[in-house]
């Protein structure tokens, strides 16, 4: 599904929805199946093989921030909740 090559500054999450894969992360297998979520950082190797049975999943693509990147540095304010 997705090629080898790093996908520059691109941050991914995987879920399945149905179904399995194997997901390749620089060399290593890791199971992709329902319940599993899957992060792949910026500049990792990556590739997604579904099994024979079928796979379904929804994938999170982002842009890693950079230090000078304000939008995503904003803050909502206020203090943080405290537990009881």
């Amino acid at each position: 599904m997705l090629g080898l090559a790093p996908i520059a500054r691109l941050n991914e999450m995987y879920i399945a929805l149905d179904g399995t894969a194997t997901l390749l992360v620089d060399g290593d297998e890791h199971a992709l199946e329902l319940g599993v979520l899957a992060r792949v950082r910026t500049r990792q190797k990556r590739r997604i093989l579904p099994e024979p049975n079928g796979f379904r999943m929804v994938a999170w693509v982002g842009h890693q921030a950079r230090p000078t990147d304000h939008r995503h540095g904003r803050q909502l304010g206020g203090p943080l909740p405290q537990a009881p």
